[in-house]
């Protein structure tokens, strides 16, 4: 029959180091109702391999071993285990030189002998307690330098910092718009997501959002006659007061900006909607839907925010030629979206079947691999026979 191992001790540990025999057992059985473990060693050689097999917390040496000086037994300790906290036993006559040797083992008490138990045991617990101390504090700044880090290479992103565009057709072929998607060229983040998930942690996401809309802004001037550019936005970002300046430089562009907004997180959430939306409209902005049919709040979405254009989600248009059922799907939501006054857009096209099967059900708008990848702003998409 086998048998569950046995829980890990999760008391902290105390090793004691003396070369006599019978002080270390003296202290062993003075000690073994405490709330610690108790450790010892003969000898610093016994000492390192406790030390290299059980969790210790504090370390209390004898000065006076034959193998080597506790004193140098505890500067070495020092620079191997810096967490460790050390207390040095010592004869009275020896204490001040002791002292003085010590300055680079950072003893944290000195004890004389003879030393009684109840001694000993507080001064462990005040050592348990430095122990702690130390920890937090360590963690402290080892958290502060993982952020100063973070913070560094999420500048150093944003200062590179650049955006794709990826063509929108007609189901004539023609070039209605583009898409800006943010791409950034910094080996600290695996592509976009990367970044976005960085600046979430970081609590910078609204300042992405922000340096993205500059750059959208900038590239929109010079969008193709008639042109069109989408740019994505989390509902978030409907909060950020700069979205509704008058001279903010987007809204410059206004009237050739399409603002899609995803529907995988709950517009709900974001208060006074119904104004928000109408003072975008108000200084010229188009609303897009975007990832239409990705979550559970996609009609929700539609009714609250009554957007000009309606992008279908990839995952139902993928393959939508050879699954009856999935066409039937999109048939009625393309019906819906339609009823509403909607442009619709399927995203996601990859080929031809695709195309044609869109084209069929009564799509306005496509996008995809199909008609162009995304690149530099405006490489003129393709239309395959």
């Amino acid at each position: 029959m086998s048998t569950s191992p046995l829980p890990r001790d999760a008391r902290p540990g105390v090793l004691f180091v003396d070369d006599e025999r019978e002080v270390t057992e003296g202290i062993r059985r003075a000690l073994r109702r405490e709330r610690f473990r108790v450790f010892t060693a003969n000898s610093v050689s016994d000492a390192h391999a406790v030390l290299d097999r059980e969790s210790v917390q504090v370390v209390v040496s004898d000065e006076k071993m034959p193998e080597m000086r506790g004193s140098r037994f505890l500067v070495d300790l020092r620079a191997s285990r810096p967490e460790v906290t050390r207390i040095m036993l010592t004869g009275q006559g020896d204490l001040a030189t002791v002292q003085s040797a010590l300055n680079d083992a950072e003893i944290f008490r000195f004890l004389t002998k003879p030393c009684r138990p109840e001694a000993i045991r507080a001064s462990v617990e005040d050592a348990l307690e430095a122990h702690a101390r130390y920890l937090a504090w360590t963690d402290s700044v080892e958290r502060d330098a993982d952020a100063r880090r973070l913070h560094a290479a999420f500048d150093h992103a944003l200062d590179r910092l650049w955006m794709a565009a990826q063509p929108i057709v007609t189901v004539r072929g023609e070039a209605y718009a583009w898409e800006f998607l943010a791409r950034v060229a910094s080996p600290d983040f695996r592509g976009p997501a990367g970044l976005f998930t960085m600046a979430h942690d970081l609590g910078r996401t609204a300042e992405l959002e922000r340096a993205i809309l500059m750059k959208v802004a900038e590239i929109a001037a010079d969008v193709p006659e008639r042109g069109t550019v989408f740019c994505n936005i989390e509902p978030g970002t409907l909060l950020d007061e700069s979205l509704y300046a008058p001279d903010a430089p987007l809204t410059r562009v206004a009237d050739r900006v399409v603002i899609e907004i995803t529907e995988r997180a709950p517009l709900t959430k974001v208060p006074g909607l119904d104004a928000r939306v109408a003072e975008l409209r108000a200084l010229g902005f188009r609303l897009a839907l975007d990832d239409f049919g990705a979550g559970t709040a996609g009609f929700s979405a539609l009714a609250n925010l009554r957007p000009e254009i309606v992008k279908f989600d990839m995952d139902l248009i993928r393959g939508i030629e050879r699954d009856p059922s999935k066409e039937r799907t999109v048939a009625v939501m393309l019906d819906l979206c339609k009823s509403l006054g909607a442009t619709v857009l399927g995203e996601g096209v990859e080929t031809v079947g695709e195309r044609d099967k869109l084209v069929e059900l009564g799509f306005d708008l496509l996008q995809g691999y199909l008609f162009g990848r995304p690149e530099h702003p405006f490489v003129a998409p393709v239309w395959p026979g």
